[in-house]
């Protein structure tokens, strides 16, 4: 018996572009692996796009970085579990 949470496998903003691209191909190719051997509760979440807000202290998000995340997370949740927009 499956469990009935879905399980994103995400990859957060902070690779350099070569490394997060390396990352996103190995993680998306694991994830489409177990869906196809019937996990359809797991999806990839890609942690970064062009407005993920900036940097604090060591290349780490900030505060409008983490906000951006969250839009990201949230739009998964909507598409995914149904759940409505706030």
């Amino acid at each position: 018996m499956q469990p009935n949470a879905m399980i994103y496998a995400a990859l957060g903003p902070m690779l350099g572009e070569a490394d997060f691209n390396a990352a996103a191909r190995a993680i998306g190719q694991a994830v489409t692996d177990r869906q196809a051997e019937g996990d359809k509760r797991l999806a990839y979440l890609r942690l970064k796009n062009q407005n993920t807000g900036g940097t604090g202290c060591n290349w780490h998000p900030n505060g409008a970085a983490h906000a951006a995340l969250a839009d990201i997370l949230n739009q998964a949740l909507q598409r995914d579990l149904g759940w409505p927009a706030p």
